[in-house]
């Protein structure tokens, strides 16, 4: 496979230090092809003022490409570690952990000897862990800016479908509590306080340390809010008990308790007003429920 890279070192403020002595005259000249077996770093490029410390440009081929059997292509902003297996790996203490912009390819990790063929702005590719890895504490881990296609989505933080919605009295809205929709306020809602509400349009999210999987949000657009509120999946909500004890399994609606759901006990008056069913129990009193919201 004929590659071509071109390494631009720049003269003002930047070091090169190659491990085991490569550090001669030959390999600072182009090209440059050279082996080395060390644990230290094989090259070092530090710029102290405000220019690239490294930058590789390409007319045909690639700019700068990365294959190893661990970790193909690292990236660390601040200091913050970014160990793992992957073929491109982007840790950021603040901002985005990866952001790669290329009329061709701006970014390719090779992990393991795949193939990474194609035109992308960032390419991980590989045979053992991840292809492309993220991580920011602060921030996106990753940033998309336009449509993307995934063959199958696994989401690990979360178990419901939410949307951002603002509650009418959000001084007293908690997580857990059961909201129906505003007729005062298009678009937003207010905490549920009638039984068998047909307003009823969710729980809102975060109780019990259960964070939304999915959130749906338009910005600036009545689509958008301070709390979101789920719609569907599992997800904990107040119950109260006062109406007969809950079991899983129980079709749950509206309280008089405000933000409080019940059991359902009156079929003719429950069409429209069913929040979902209760997978965990309550005996008496009040507390969380974790609910399968399948609003009806």
């Amino acid at each position: 496979m004929e590659r071509v890279s071109l390494i631009r070192l720049y003269a003002v403020a930047v070091t090169a230090l190659v491990a085991s002595g490569l550090a001669e005259a030959q390999c600072l000249s182009l090209p440059c092809d050279s082996t080395v077996s060390s644990s230290s770093t094989a090259l070092s490029v530090t710029n102290t003022g405000t220019g690239r410390a490294l930058e590789g440009h390409a007319t045909s081929g690639i700019g700068v490409i990365g294959i190893s059997d661990n970790r193909g292509v690292v990236g660390t902003q601040g200091e913050t570690s970014c160990a793992g297996t992957y073929a491109v790996g982007g840790c950021a203490t603040t901002g985005d952990g990866i952001l790669g912009r290329s009329p061709n390819r701006a970014v390719i990790g090779v992990q393991g000897g795949g193939s990474c063929a194609g035109t992308y702005g960032v390419g991980g590719c590989a045979t053992t862990g991840d292809g492309v890895v993220g991580r920011s504490s602060d921030g996106f881990a990753g940033r998309f800016e336009g449509r993307v296609l995934v063959r199958v989505l696994e989401i690990t933080g979360g178990t419901d479908i939410a949307e951002p919605f603002n509650v009418a009295h959000s001084e007293v809205i908690t997580p857990g509590m059961l909201v129906s929709i505003d007729p005062a306020r298009p678009g937003q809602l207010r905490v549920s306080s009638q039984p068998y509400d047909r307003t009823v349009a969710g729980v809102v999210s975060g109780a019990n340390g259960v964070t939304p999987g999915i959130t749906l949000k338009s910005p600036e657009t009545l689509g958008d809010g301070l709390f979101p509120v789920a719609l569907t999946g599992r997800v904990y909500g107040w119950a109260d008990a006062s109406n007969g004890p809950i079991q899983p399994g129980d079709l749950l609606t509206t309280s008089d308790r405000p933000g409080h759901a019940m059991r359902v006990t009156d079929s003719t008056k429950a069409h429209g007003a069913i929040l979902g069913k209760a997978m965990t129990a309550l005996e008496a009193g009040q507390g969380l429920v974790l609910v399968l919201v399948t609003l009806q």
